[in-house]
């Protein structure tokens, strides 16, 4: 019925065909900021962030995923962008090796920047003061508990901002200037 020569070619095209399936079916597919595991996950595939990841805090803003962690006790954050397809891809990541710790989200260029406060159970600071130019907000901070916030800053003229930051002890005293 087959010749030798139509076999080959059928065993061929099938090994090809099964070969091109298992590469598409074993392919890495990417992963998501979409919920509380993949964000972990996503967390953990980035070099220097292996180990212990407790989640936070997650805020969503716009477009926008903030979600503050702790990786291996230390405090950090992880920012995704929401995609077409309404999944979010991560685009920054950093950390602090302290207990206490404050990061400038950037928003939209209308709307002033966020300040993210992470905090570990080692965290001593009960409250901070953060001059933004010439506003100053006060934000108290559980002492010796994991801690997430985001704070509103106010809107600078021209969109300059200086920051000074006061670290204040259990009893209302400065511990630090910065």
């Amino acid at each position: 019925m087959f010749n030798r020569h139509s076999r080959k070619l059928i065993v061929s095209a099938l090994v090809i065909a099964l070969l091109v399936g298992l590469y598409v079916t074993n392919k890495e597919q990417p992963l998501y900021g979409n919920d509380h595991d993949s964000i972990a996950q996503v967390i953990q595939s980035i070099e220097g962030y292996q180990g212990i990841i407790e989640i936070i805090h997650i805020e969503d803003i716009a477009d926008e995923r903030y979600v503050a962690f702790l990786t291996n006790n230390i405090p950090a954050y992880i920012q995704f962008e929401k995609d077409k397809d309404g999944n979010y891809l991560w685009r920054h990541i950093e950390k602090r090796e302290d207990s206490f710790a404050s990061f400038i989200i950037p928003t939209w260029i209308e709307k002033p920047p966020k300040l993210l406060i992470v905090a570990n159970l080692d965290n001593d600071i009960a409250a901070i003061e953060v001059q933004v130019n010439e506003h100053v907000m006060k934000r108290d901070i559980p002492v010796n508990q994991l801690f997430a916030t985001v704070i509103d800053l106010p809107k600078a003229d021209g969109g300059s901002y200086k920051f000074e930051y006061n670290y204040f002890d259990q009893n209302g005293d400065p511990i630090r200037k910065e």
